[in-house]
């Protein structure tokens, strides 16, 4: 994995096998919290890079993601990080050729809710590993500019036996 910085924030990239024109798919994970790009790859056995495609893994801010949770009580939002405006940014300077797809584990799952309200049509598809969508009163509002809604096919894991957001 090639460690690489966009702004001011660090990510990994295994780049995809495409090559003389052939389409290259894009993965952007989103780590936990206080998971960086290496931790998150070793995290996952690197399971995503054997699926043919490029795999980006940036880094949150102080290892978090300022997710849709209006409740949450982290160092992202109390600097009133911006990782929608971060993240679409990154995305985008990939220019990529084939697909995007979005996928998350727990708080990097939330940032992906947040991500599908604000940013629609940012990912092609998008898959949310142990994180539920917060509910109405604990979901921040999606402001008035991304109401450009656009349905987003969604894979949903999450185990019955998760202690800390357990299924109802």
């Amino acid at each position: 994995m090639d460690m690489r910085v966009f702004g001011s924030r660090r990510y990994g990239f295994v780049p995809g096998p495409a090559s003389g024109g052939h389409r290259d798919d894009l993965l952007v994970w989103l780590h936990g919290s206080t998971q960086s790009a290496t931790v998150t790859r070793r995290f996952t056995n690197r399971r995503f890079e054997h699926l043919g495609m490029s795999v980006a893994y940036p880094e949150g801010v102080a290892r978090h993601w300022n997710d849709g949770r209006r409740l949450l009580q982290e160092k992202t939002r109390e600097l009133g990080t911006n990782d929608v405006e971060y993240l679409t940014e990154f995305v985008h300077s990939f220019e990529c050729t084939g697909r995007v797809f979005g996928a998350g584990f727990s708080n990097g799952g939330h940032m992906i809710y947040r991500l599908l309200h604000e940013a629609p049509g940012l990912f092609d598809a998008a898959l949310v590993i142990a994180a539920t969508q917060p509910t109405p009163e604990n979901f921040l509002p999606t402001p008035p500019t991304a109401n450009q809604w656009r349905p987003t096919p969604l894979l949903l894991i999450h185990g019955e036996s998760d202690p800390i957001a357990p299924v109802a």
